[in-house]
């Protein structure tokens, strides 16, 4: 497979990139987004009525039949959903009952977030590279590649 040391170090620094400041940023619009994966997970498919106490209130969900939705796309939650199964069934396992206190499972579903949007994005870097790969066009593949990414995360900082 042409060109996958290359790959993996592309996906390794990426990820590196994304994860490095160990933070979410401050958005509160990307919350919906981040419970919604935790939902699918536990079975509620789209409603967000498990987090009922805390988040009935904020702007980023509608309360409609009854039930609590996001008021966002859901597609960005719909990609993060199978790393964040892998993230909650690893937790299930190591830390039982991390769900019982609301300030630990705050701090867990911002990590699972973090982890989940850093991955997406090495994903993404990984899939962009091999693909200008297969348009013949090795020799910019890196740099185009990171200049995407690098633009990417900069969009992200600035929202």
């Amino acid at each position: 497979m042409r060109g996958a040391r290359t790959s993996a170090l592309l996906f390794i620094v990426v990820l590196g990139v994304y994860s490095a400041n160990g933070r979410l940023i401050g958005a509160v619009d990307t919350v919906a987004n981040q419970l919604l994966p935790i939902a699918l997970v536990r079975g509620d498919g789209l409603v967000l009525d498990r987090f009922a106490e805390t988040e009935r209130d904020q702007y980023y969900v509608r309360a409609e039949g009854g039930r609590l939705l996001s008021r966002y796309p859901v597609l960005p939650a719909l990609m993060a959903t199978p790393l964040t199964f892998l993230q909650v069934r690893a937790l299930d396992r190591l830390l039982p009952g991390w769900t019982r206190d609301p300030s630990v499972y705050d701090g867990w579903i911002s990590a699972i977030a973090k982890s989940s949007a850093a991955l997406v994005a090495a994903l993404t870097a990984l899939f962009l590279y091999r693909l200008l790969l297969q348009l013949g066009l090795g020799e910019v593949a890196v740099a185009a590649t990171l200049a995407v990414m690098s633009g990417v995360l900069c969009l992200g900082a600035a929202v």
